[in-house]
């Protein structure tokens, strides 16, 4: 080759080398998978940087002492009003609120920060009291307890060198005070260690007391100086594998917290409180946007207890401890979530206002829905939008997953694992035999180790916006038999109707879940289909429980929810939470229970759900030692939404 077509070559070779960047970053994306634009929605959770602003402003106030410590920070909700205005102007207007604690004058504050100004734009002292939440004690104690050189020695000797893996637990019972001593407060505290599977999951021979008005430890001994080995599950041989495989990338687009997929649009945010939520729900029809739900969380959560051999334990996972706060969970790639995941992180600040950024804190990906419809030599495949979040409250683990359908419907489904929380026994065996026809309130599930009769309860915060924010009741479907056998109504005794009624009032609407009459509930607009029938969406029960917790029982009054499976309230932004906003300072008959004897009217009106989930966990001995997943859940259903099958025109799968 001669020189000068050397020169010319290499020009071109380094020519295409600096351009093709170029031509990357200019070339429009390719497919509806694509990563676009970042775009703010009102309601989405506070960013990092809006954490540190807000942190820096009631810094600059000069009230940030230092016995104040954080209890959360997240997002000051406009408004429904401001909210749809916002959005309909491509603006976002947005303030954030926290929740502050001092140790030492016991204060709570509530902060409200106006982001845009730099300013704080409200600023309400309580009267002095217990911490606001239990997580506010706990971020107390492992501050003092992880930074005691006496217990990281400890803890070496008992083979943990990564502190992260522990828990300090606070020996307290639910709605007990902090003890008092010459006006200082103490609690005696528990090392846990979340990942040991054995039957005594602590790090066990510590005496641990700490001031919590002067952070510093009061007591420490150790009078264990071996190594406790840490029990780990045995792997088996690995399965063969089964891929979830998109040569071309996910059929959704992201973007920031918009998720558009099929016909649906939806936007996502992890709460530091609730975890992963809904919001700005809606479903493209012949080319509108029509909205079906404004808003979708869980509000709570409780865990009764129901063995008298334990102490009162009904721990209240959300309110008291945080979904998203508490232990920060990061999704598990290939087992957690399929091969095709998209991850999304999480902002969540820590006690002392830092945004910590939790990596994979939601998983977004698409699954196959099995059949979606068939007729004679006619079917399509279905396939589903999953979004997943996790949560660790020590011994227990929840996955949350809101499940999306090619055919309007959605699938709310919460599986449950982890550990259970158990005692020590004497006994090695169990005669079944001798224990039927006898109460049972806990089972042998290994040697010397006994689990408890226990429940969990979840209260989901519906905002149906069917079409509209306005204008939206309640219906209750209840279907009967024809009992009359006369010529004229049954004469075959073969009939059936049902009946729906409308709600009218929050009285009213308390109402419990009925298998003899199939009983649902569905949320309507005054707008009609093609056929006259009210445009709505229909809840549908699926596994339930009734609380067996006495009406007089501190669960049933600290937690009135669980005595209701629906609960209907006119749409109030600060009425988030079944159990009112502070658990730890709660008195009886907060949230539903308070908010609902007002009685107001539901009818025709901006209304939200309540829906309370239970399950009844009687153990198991494959439960032990860690549990198999318990799924359960419910369904949202298009009734009378759509004038015919919105799955009809998905096309069918090729090879």
């Amino acid at each position: 080759m001669q020189p000068i077509q050397q020169r010319a070559t290499k020009f071109w070779f380094l020519f295409f080398l600096a351009i093709i960047p170029l031509i990357y970053a200019a070339w429009p994306s390719v497919g509806p998978s694509a990563q676009g634009p970042r775009r703010q929605h009102p309601l989405d959770p506070l960013t990092g940087d809006e954490i540190n602003s807000a942190v820096s402003v009631i810094k600059e106030s000069g009230k940030l002492g230092p016995d104040v410590r954080f209890a959360t920070i997240y997002l000051k909700e406009p408004a429904k009003d401001q909210v749809l205005a916002d959005v309909a102007a491509g603006r976002a207007r947005r303030s954030a609120f926290a929740l502050l604690y001092n140790w030492a004058t016991r204060v709570t504050s509530e902060v409200v920060v106006d982001l845009s100004t730099r300013e704080v734009s409200s600023w309400k002292d309580q009267q002095p009291n217990e911490p606001p939440m239990r997580s506010v004690i706990i971020n107390r104690l492992e501050e003092v307890v992880k930074a005691d050189q006496r217990w990281q020695q400890a803890a070496r000797r008992r083979g943990i060198e990564d502190f992260s893996r522990v828990t300090i637990l606070a020996q307290i019972q639910e709605a007990q005070k902090l003890p008092e001593r010459n006006g200082d407060r103490f609690i005696g505290a528990n090392s846990f260690l979340r990942d040991d599977t054995s039957n005594v999951p602590f790090m066990t021979g510590m005496d641990i007391e700490v001031n919590l008005t002067k952070g510093t430890m009061s007591r420490f001994n150790d009078g264990n100086s071996g190594t406790k080995p840490v029990q780990r599950t045995e792997d088996q041989p690995a399965p063969a594998v089964l891929r979830t495989l998109q040569p071309n990338g996910p059929s959704f687009r992201l973007q920031g917290s918009e998720i558009l997929w099929q016909n649906w649009r939806l936007h996502y945010g992890v709460h530091p409180r609730r975890g992963l939520e809904l919001y700005d729900v809606a479903w493209q029809d012949r080319g509108q946007w029509r909205p079906i739900l404004y808003r979708a969380s869980i509000s709570e959560m409780i865990a009764p207890y129901g063995d008298p051999s334990f102490a009162t334990w009904y721990p209240q996972d959300e309110g008291d401890y945080g979904l998203a706060s508490y232990s920060r969970n990061s999704a598990v790639p290939l087992n957690d979530a399929p091969e095709n995941a998209v991850f999304a992180n999480a902002f969540i600040p820590d006690d002392r206002g830092n945004p910590l950024e939790t990596q994979r804190a939601v998983a977004i990906y698409e699954r196959d829905g099995g059949l979606l419809w068939r007729h004679a030599s006619q079917s399509r495949r279905a396939r589903k939008l999953v979004l997943t979040a996790y949560a660790t409250i020590d011994n227990y683990d929840y996955a949350f997953n809101w499940i999306f359908g090619q055919d309007g419907v959605i699938e709310v489904e919460v599986m449950l694992t982890g550990m259970m929380n158990v005692r020590n026994v004497g006994d090695t065996r169990d005669d079944e035999a001798a224990h039927l026809g006898h109460p049972m309130s806990g089972h042998l599930v290994a040697p010397r180790v006994n689990a408890p009769n226990h429940q969990h309860f979840f209260s989901f915060r519906l905002d149906f916006d069917i079409d509209g924010a306005s204008h939206n009741s309640v219906l209750e479907l209840n279907t009967q038999s024809v009992v009359d056998t006369t010529v004229q109504l049954s004469p075959k005794g073969e009939a059936f109707t049902m009946t729906a009624n409308v709600l009218k009032t929050e009285q009213q609407a308390k109402r419990m879940l009925n298998l003899a009459s199939s009983r649902k509930w569905k949320v309507v607009s005054t707008k009609t289909n093609a056929l006259g029938q009210f445009s709505g969406y229909a809840l549908v029960p699926g596994e339930n429980s009734v609380s067996y917790q006495a009406p007089n029982s501190a669960p049933s009054r600290r937690a009135g929810f669980i005595n209701t499976h629906l609960w209907v309230t006119p749409y109030n932004p600060d009425e988030m939470h079944a159990s009112g906003d502070y658990i730890n300072l709660n008195p009886v008959s907060e949230g539903l229970p308070k908010w609902t004897g007002a009685n107001r009217k539901v009818e025709d009106n901006d209304v939200v759900l309540w829906y309370t989930l239970g399950v009844t966990h009687i153990p198991r001995t494959e439960d032990w030692p860690i549990m198999p997943v318990h799924p359960t859940g419910f369904r949202i259903v298009p009734a009378g939404f759509f004038s015919q099958n919105p799955g009809l025109d998905v096309a069918a799968t090729g090879r």
